[in-house]
């Protein structure tokens, strides 16, 4: 559930007596020149009043508008954001528009101006590095990626969470199989955020992360170290599960015949390796049981990729802080392959990016007034 306070105007006037009668220019004593009254498109209130003050030393004269009302737009910031929030759920502008319209029974809102709306919310949480600012460094991240389409076309776009809450630090459209991308990608995050505490990076098994990690790690000459402790690289429990009993099931329909004695005593330590959340005891099992079955195909590769990626699969066992799942990473994707299905698209990239940072600002409550008063 979001709950967001909007800063909607109660009152058709303005209190004079709490407003500010210095000139902003000079710093004179001013006074109020003339009021007007303004019809706004809001579902309480028609119109409002606007007063026009006037200095007594320079005649500089400025507008005093009432809250939550913007000052070149006959709508409320309550039914701008309003637009902005259900687009962000999936609506189209059409539907945006229509709905506003039956809300205010006013002046209809063109799609074009509900477009502008929704990209200037976007650039405002990009120029504010809203996802950065005021967060301390953590010490776990998380990255995962998703497919959209711009243009007609296919497009990565890849997410860095906080370990510690699951909330967004960085959004890019970079394609998480391209190692330099994602280098990149984590070296600008860090002029923005204080990555000097980073130990893990958990994925979804995600091999082009073995090359980042010790690219960050500063085993290449031509990067600095990321972090002053040595990055690991942690596998989401959740996916080697489900790719180890893919692999086993696969294995299992190929057989003719019921799988021998041994064939059935290593598939039952496999699964006890799977309920047990990958003791580390049974590492030196698997090192031996991948000697012996390298011959038998399937069964030998699954035991070889087992024992090299064991490490990997246990890393969350080293700090509390690191998750057994990638789990925080995914929940940001759920909208996303939704309207991935029930849409064309994007039409350019920075209206993809601007879409996710609208979505992931409102559901991870990165609202403030400063946004009210900028929308």
């Amino acid at each position: 559930m979001i709950k967001i306070t909007l800063p909607n105007p109660t009152k058709s006037t303005i209190d004079i007596k709490k407003i500010s009668r210095i000139c902003p220019k000079c710093n004179s004593k001013a006074h109020i020149h003339a009021r007007f009254v303004r019809h706004i498109s809001d579902p309480k209130i028609e119109y409002v009043e606007q007063l026009r003050m006037k200095c007594t030393s320079c005649n500089h004269t400025w507008y005093i508008y009432a809250d939550g009302v913007r000052r070149y737009s006959g709508r409320t910031s309550h039914m701008v954001f309003l637009g902005i929030l259900l687009y962000s759920f999936g609506l189209s502008f059409d539907k945006v528009s229509l709905l506003l319209y039956a809300i205010t029974l006013r002046k209809q809102a063109v799609k074009s101006t509900l477009w502008n709306d929704f990209q200037r919310s976007g650039q405002y949480f990009k120029f504010n590095n809203i996802f950065t600012s005021g967060r301390s460094a953590p010490e776990v991240v998380c990255e995962d990626g998703t497919y959209v389409k711009i243009k007609g076309e296919k497009a990565c776009i890849t997410f860095i969470n906080d370990g510690r809450d699951g909330l967004t630090i960085a959004i890019d459209l970079v394609d998480e199989r391209n190692e330099q991308e994602v280098v990149d990608m984590f070296y600008t995050l860090a002029k923005h955020l204080n990555l000097n505490n980073l130990h893990a990076i958990v994925t979804d098994g995600n091999t082009t992360i073995n090359n980042v990690v010790d690219t960050l790690n500063g085993v290449y000459e031509y990067r600095n170290k990321l972090s002053r402790h040595r990055i690991k690289h942690a596998l989401c429990g959740a996916h080697v599960k489900k790719n180890i009993r893919k692999r086993l099931n696969k294995y299992l329909n190929g057989l003719a015949n019921p799988p021998p004695i041994h064939i059935q005593k290593i598939i039952k330590r496999i699964n006890f390796i799977l309920a047990e959340n990958f003791p580390t005891t049974e590492l030196g099992w698997l090192r031996q049981a991948h000697i012996d079955y390298k011959y038998e195909k399937n069964l030998g590769n699954l035991l070889r990729d087992m024992y090299i990626n064991y490490n990997k699969y246990c890393t969350y066992q080293h700090s509390e802080d690191i998750p057994f799942t990638n789990n925080i990473s995914e929940r940001n994707f759920i909208e996303v392959k939704q309207r991935y299905k029930l849409t064309r698209g994007f039409k350019s990239r920075e209206g993809c990016l601007n879409y996710f940072r609208n979505f992931i600002a409102i559901t991870q409550d990165k609202i403030s007034q400063d946004y009210f008063n900028f929308i």
